[in-house]
């Protein structure tokens, strides 16, 4: 607004010369300068309001899922089908990821020109896991002589989904498996598979040695383990806490404990998958007052529930998860429990 009663001012000072050098002198070129001084703020004004309204403006990244940390570049690309060239455009960008309390507003100036796109890229740097979204709130412009200030708001928007670092070696917690059971008692304890075979496949490290076939084996040199039909009540069921504490003005430093928490649910549903186990990833969504649960049997299942739960909404009760989930006397199988400190208190 200051800007714009700046230029108001220089602008009617310079026609209030013009129109002195007019009587003083009385010539026809200073007459016709003042009045080309009225008619150029209404047509300036009319032509930049035509040519707003055929601006378009789009948001896109380069990818949309990437491992942490990853810098990516967004880009942002503005379409004038218009005749009608502009000095520059003005675009606010709203950033933030539902895990994270830090937004972040930015104001960008780009460039435009008539009938044609300009596509701008800004490099962006993410280091936890999480959703990412960066909206376009406003673009704004001037006229030629700046002295009309043209807005709107805007709905555009994208998303980067950053997932934990999927190399590396895999540690096993041979807690969760057990330390075995005969076939016998591994049909009738509640927790573990069936006895029904129904595929056989080659070791991997974390099979438990009772389901090696050994005769197959024998056969062919190499450890086969028998796949046993799984039934529904021996799943494990992955508890991720979604606890962040508030960081206050004081201590402004982000903890990052839910960025740990997340990297621990990934290394073990990695395990489980590695494992030839299936099992539920869940979180308690305050949302809907009700827990959010996926069942895994793949990685590709695995990496979709963890972007479902980026959209969900964190908390400040450490373990809030696990009190609600003992209060209400769930009973899904062998209990995982979650948190910034690791994978604790499993439950059988």
């Amino acid at each position: 607004m200051k800007r714009l009663i700046k230029n108001w001012i220089s602008y009617i000072m310079l026609m209030i010369v013009t129109l002195l050098f007019t009587i003083y002198y009385r010539q026809s070129f200073f007459l016709v300068l003042f009045l080309l001084l009225c008619f150029l703020p209404v047509i300036s004004y009319f032509l930049c309001s035509y040519g707003f309204k055929h601006i378009t403006v789009t948001l896109a990244s380069k990818a949309y899922m990437a491992e942490k940390p990853a810098t990516l570049p967004l880009l942002v690309t503005i379409a004038n089908e218009s005749h009608i060239p502009f000095t520059h455009f003005e675009i606010t960008l709203h950033s933030f990821c539902c895990f994270y309390p830090k937004e972040q507003l930015e104001k960008l100036v780009l460039p435009a020109y008539a009938k044609k796109n300009s596509t701008s890229s800004f490099p962006i740097t993410y280091k936890k896991s999480g959703c990412y979204q960066t909206k376009l709130l406003e673009i704004a412009t001037y006229d030629f002589l700046q002295l009309f200030y043209f807005s709107r708001p805007c709905s555009t928007q994208t998303e980067v989904q950053i997932m934990p670092v999927s190399t590396g070696e895999i540690s096993y917690h041979n807690t969760i498996y057990g330390e075995g059971f005969d076939e016998y008692e591994e049909t009738s304890l509640k927790g573990n598979v069936s006895s029904n075979v129904t595929d056989v496949r080659e070791y991997r490290p974390g099979d438990r040695l009772q389901k090696i076939h050994w005769k197959l084996s024998a056969k062919s040199d190499d450890l086969m383990v028998k796949e046993n039909e799984a039934t529904t009540s021996n799943r494990f069921f992955l508890l991720t806490e979604l606890y962040s504490p508030k960081v206050l003005p004081s201590d402004p430093k982000d903890p990052d404990l839910l960025d740990k928490t997340i990297d621990y649910a990934f290394m073990l549903g990695k395990e489980l998958l590695h494992a030839g186990e299936s099992f539920f990833l869940s979180c308690y969504s305050i949302k809907r007052s009700d827990f959010s649960t996926f069942f895994i049997r793949n990685r590709e299942e695995f990496l979709l529930a963890l972007s479902q739960i980026f959209y969900e909404s964190t908390y400040q009760e450490e373990n809030l998860g696990r009190t609600i989930y003992e209060r209400s006397q769930l009973n899904q199988g062998t209990l995982l429990h979650i948190t910034h400190k690791g994978v604790e208190d499993v439950v059988s």
